[in-house]
Parts: structure tokens; C-alpha cells; sequence
């Protein structure tokens, strides 16, 4: 008898318990660095099969597409997504960008690549700050599991004296070039007057 109530007792515990997991949503939210992409895939822009393409690959292999930003944070309540980060120009020489549509009008600062292949863009919901350096978000994300959260950087380039300083990641260095002879780079413009990290934002 006891034996049975205690295999009720369980089986109960159980049942109330579904929801609860059910609402925990496996995510994946990676910041990629369009600068580690080769010229020509920097300098377009990232249509539906390159965010899958993005999507699908390892975090763990490649660290420089995939950068680790140490203050970046992300907050989850059951499938909402919420993030904040912001980046120190002492240990990370990056900037957070909004992408162009491609073919299309406007940006987005999000984009979510669902398990079946569709996305989701957001921009409205996040806030890039490019004085300081810093995204967040203004309203959370709706996520479900196997989804992968993209949002993008690039190198930051800083205008001193009619040149850029442009800060090369993994080198330790920092290379200067003449105003004009830098790629264009998603979120930017092709003409190498960004001014301060604006990156053309409209």
C-alpha cells in the first residue's frame, strides 16, 4: 500500500512539474564579428542563407567570428530573452553594429535563426548606444528552444586626425590607414567616414 501512494505521490509531483520544464527554453546567443569575415562577406550584406550559415556553426571553433565579451550579460524568464553588454575599448576593440536589410530598407540590431530555417529580425526591442559602446534590450525577445540569437560587431575604427585608428584584433597592435581606404562593413558606410562608431545608422 505504501509502496502505491508512493508511486501516486510521484507520478503527481511529475505531472506538476511539465509546465515548468516546458517553459525552460535551451537558447544559444553568440555576437558575431563581421570584420573576421572574409572582404566580400563583410562588405554585403548578410541575406537569409548567410545568418543560417552563421547559425549553424560552432561557437567553440571559432572564437574570433565569435567573440567573448566579458560584460556582456543575458537575463531568461521562461521564453523571454533579455541581454546587456557593453564593451570595454581596453580589453575588447569592438563595437556593436546594426545590420542592413538585404535588398531591402532599413536595419535590425537582432537576428533570431529558428530551428526550421526562418528568421526573425529585431530592432525596435534593442538599443545600440555607439558613444558608449553598449546594447540592451528595450523589450524582450520572444525565444524558443534550438533557436540561436545573433547580434553582430565589427572592429572599431576611431577617427584621430583625419586617420583611422583601426584596432586589429588578436595582435596586440594598432594599424593606421588614410580616411577613405578602409572596406565598407555592414552597418557602415563604403566610404570610410564613419564618425565615432556611428557606423550609418539611420
Amino acid at each position: 500500500m505504501k509502496r502505491g501512494m508512493f508511486v501516486i505521490i510521484f507520478a503527481l509531483i511529475a505531472i506538476i512539474s511539465l509546465p515548468a520544464f516546458a517553459e525552460t527554453v535551451v537558447d544559444d546567443v553568440r555576437i558575431v564579428n563581421t570584420s573576421a569575415l572574409d572582404p566580400f562577406e563583410y562588405q554585403k550584406y548578410l541575406d537569409d542563407d548567410d545568418l543560417r550559415s552563421l547559425a549553424g556553426l560552432s561557437v567553440s571553433e571559432n572564437p574570433t567570428l565569435f567573440p567573448t565579451i566579458e560584460s556582456f550579460e543575458v537575463r531568461q524568464t521562461k521564453s523571454e530573452l533579455e541581454f546587456h553588454g557593453s564593451i570595454d575599448p581596453e580589453k575588447e576593440a569592438l563595437e556593436f553594429i546594426s545590420m542592413p536589410y538585404y535588398n531591402e530598407v532599413g536595419k535590425y540590431d537582432v537576428a533570431v535563426v529558428k530551428p526550421d530555417g526562418s528568421i526573425e529580425r529585431y530592432d525596435k526591442e534593442v538599443v545600440i548606444d555607439y558613444q558608449e559602446r553598449t546594447i540592451k534590450t528595450y523589450d524582450s525577445l520572444s525565444v524558443e528552444e534550438g533557436d540561436v540569437v545573433l547580434l553582430f560587431a565589427k572592429e572599431y575604427v576611431e577617427i584621430v586626425f583625419g586617420k583611422e585608428e583601426r584596432n586589429t584584433i588578436g595582435e596586440g597592435r594598432t594599424t593606421t590607414a588614410s580616411r577613405g581606404q578602409q572596406p565598407g562593413r555592414p552597418g557602415g558606410n563604403n566610404n570610410g567616414n564613419n564618425n565615432n562608431g556611428n557606423n550609418g545608422r539611420p
